[in-house]
């Protein structure tokens, strides 16, 4: 794919991660000074009457135009806009483009010759499939599986989380491997939804992994079913960037957030939630990609062939008369070698959180609505939002919210 193309995604994503800063967070740029009021935190209940109309519209505005994205790049505009519309509550749009997306990451690839011209010597990986790293993967299949548990199949919800799990299952360390706290919660609140009998077994294993923090958690789910599942990212995910001479290596900057805990408070009192999941940290334990091999070695043809240019260069002025066809063909190597596709791949997902908080409990808790808010390091207040109705008896109500700081 040409620059031109390259822009295109660049700004349709950025036009994603614009849409949910400031629909859903309170807008791009700085918080508010310190002894201002809170910003406004977008939470919404799942399949609730509570959309973000103004973000839906925009989203409805360019969703033809994602559908219409050149193959190699569906998948990450399908995620992005997928994520977004969740957040607003257009949960038609939201479950069409995750689907899609979902369809094309979790697909086998057979070689064609998109395939074989990525890892010739001229081909470069951003002209590939974009199928998303690991971390990106597990949050496709987490907010799907969202959407599985607002709308009461908890069958479907429980293979989404299986699935996210599996995509985080060939780290190179083994400690961690299938470590995303997130996604195996949720799947022990749909399996106790369910009835299943597993649940123990499983409850076990995360008390095993987890250690005590997830102790309160645990106790809920070993006692009843939940109502109330409350799920909030914060910050920005981290950035991909290329390392090495030659960008043949991924690598990844972190987005530090100003959030340090998120509170629910209401009537009788306060609920803390879990911080579960730290993204950056996922994305760099997955360890060296296969395409990371291919890259290393397009890198060393491409310092073979510089060298051999350096050479020419150096004799040039020993050779006399012949001294221009000597830079010459000093110049041309060293153009060739350039033509080399060394460079990582570094689209990315942009309307993914840095950090996730989870908070799985029961509607006697929070009454029949409470407040969000996000807390900073001196427990100040920088973003609140209100859940003013929970779904009646028999129902989950699952929460969501983003505060992209």
């Amino acid at each position: 794919m040409g620059e031109v193309g390259h822009q295109g995604v660049a700004e349709e994503a950025e036009g994603a991660s614009a849409l949910l800063g400031a629909r859903g967070g309170g807008g791009p740029g700085p918080l508010a000074p310190a002894k201002a009021a809170p910003i406004p935190l977008g939470v919404r209940a799942l399949c609730g009457d509570d959309r973000d109309e103004e973000t839906c519209k925009a989203l409805e505005g360019s969703a033809d135009r994602v559908r219409a994205m050149p193959s190699e790049n569906r998948a990450l505009m399908f995620a992005d806009w997928g994520v977004v519309a969740l957040h607003a509550n257009d949960v038609p749009l939201a479950k069409e483009m995750l689907d899609r997306a979902v369809e094309i990451m979790g697909a086998m690839i057979v070689e064609g010759e998109r395939e074989k011209k990525v890892k010739s010597l001229g081909g470069k990986e951003g002209e590939k499939l974009f199928k998303g790293e690991p971390h990106e993967r597990v949050m496709v299949y987490l907010y799907r599986g969202l959407l599985y548990m607002a709308e009461g199949d908890y069958d479907n919800a429980q293979a989404c989380f299986k699935s996210a799990s599996l995509q985080d299952a060939l780290a190179e360390g083994k400690n961690e491997r299938a470590n995303w706290l997130t996604p195996d919660l949720l799947l022990a609140a749909c399996m106790r939804l369910s009835g299943d009998a597993n649940l123990p077994e499983l409850l076990d294993s995360i008390k095993a992994r987890y250690g005590t923090e997830v102790e309160g958690t645990i106790l809920v789910l070993e006692r009843e079913s939940p109502r109330v599942i409350v799920l909030l990212g914060v910050g920005n995910p981290p950035e991909k960037r290329t390392v090495k001479a030659y960008g043949e290596e991924l690598a990844y900057t972190p987005c530090p957030t100003r959030v340090r805990a998120i509170r629910l408070v209401h009537g009788s009192g306060n609920r803390d939630t879990l911080r579960a999941d730290d993204v950056y940290q996922q994305a760099i334990t997955r360890g060296r990609r296969k395409m990371d091999e291919i890259l290393t070695q397009k890198a060393q043809s491409r310092k073979q062939t510089q060298s051999a240019g350096d050479v020419l260069a150096t004799l040039a002025p020993l050779a006399g008369q012949a001294s221009i066809l000597f830079a010459i063909g000093a110049e041309l190597t060293w153009r060739s070698s350039e033509k080399i596709g060394t460079d990582a791949d570094c689209r990315q997902m942009r309307a993914l959180p840095g950090e996730l908080y989870l908070y799985i409990g029961n509607a006697r808790e929070l009454g029949d609505g409470f407040t969000v808010e996000a807390l900073s390091d001196g427990g100040r207040a920088l973003a609140s939002g209100e859940v003013r109705r929970l779904p009646g008896q028999g129902k989950v109500a699952i929460i969501v919210g983003r505060l992209p700081y």
